[in-house]
């Protein structure tokens, strides 16, 4: 088998190092970016359920469930805090569901599986959701709150990112395949060895 030119084998070194920096600088951003991008609508959630947790702590320690389900209803029924809610006492009485969980249950963890946080990602109706599930101590009672809210944002930052980073990738090596040839034409020729 014939060798390739010297010229050709500089660019394919010099290619494939360029490409192997690329996806490495690109991957490394892009899961940066997905980190920090949950980061912040796992902070949201977190201080929704730090509200949850005061206006439960301002309810009567003696209400009845019915109680309950009509002060948590008449609070987040209205609210955008409340579309993806599900709040449940340690008996397993459900204090309030949103309209959008009981169209979509399957989305929700069991109570018996929730014994620490837990944050996951999801999807319903082809859209996006990020969730928090856990215990949560108010006023005597312990519950099992299910909170999540849209990944929307999140996901279509990136998507552009990603895009992004596929042109320049593109670009680059492009940039980098001219330049690799125009160098690898300069370097000498071993002795024996024609340039080609």
């Amino acid at each position: 088998m014939k060798k390739l030119p010297l010229g050709v084998r500089f660019t394919i070194w010099y290619v494939a190092a360029f490409a192997l920096g690329q996806l490495t600088i690109g991957v490394g951003a892009w899961l940066m970016l997905r980190h920090n991008l949950y980061l912040i609508i796992d902070h949201s959630l977190e201080y929704r359920i730090e509200d949850l947790r005061s206006f439960l702590e301002a309810q009567n320690k003696d209400a009845t469930v019915t109680d309950l389900q009509q002060q948590v209803t008449a609070k987040f029924a209205m609210e955008h805090a409340g579309d993806f809610l599900q709040l449940q006492l340690e008996t397993g009485d459900l204090i309030y569901r949103s309209a959008f969980l009981q169209s979509h249950p399957s989305i929700l963890i069991s109570p018996d599986e929730i014994k620490r946080s837990i944050f996951m990602s999801t999807r319903a109706e082809g859209r996006p959701l990020r969730f928090i599930c856990q215990k949560l101590r108010a006023n005597g009672h312990v519950y099992t709150v299910q909170m999540g809210a849209p990944g929307d944002d999140a996901v279509g930052a990136m998507k552009l990112f990603k895009s992004f980073l596929m042109t320049m990738t593109s670009l680059l090596s492009l940039i980098a395949v001219g330049l690799g040839y125009w160098n690898g034409r300069r370097v000498p020729a071993p002795v024996g060895e024609s340039r080609k």
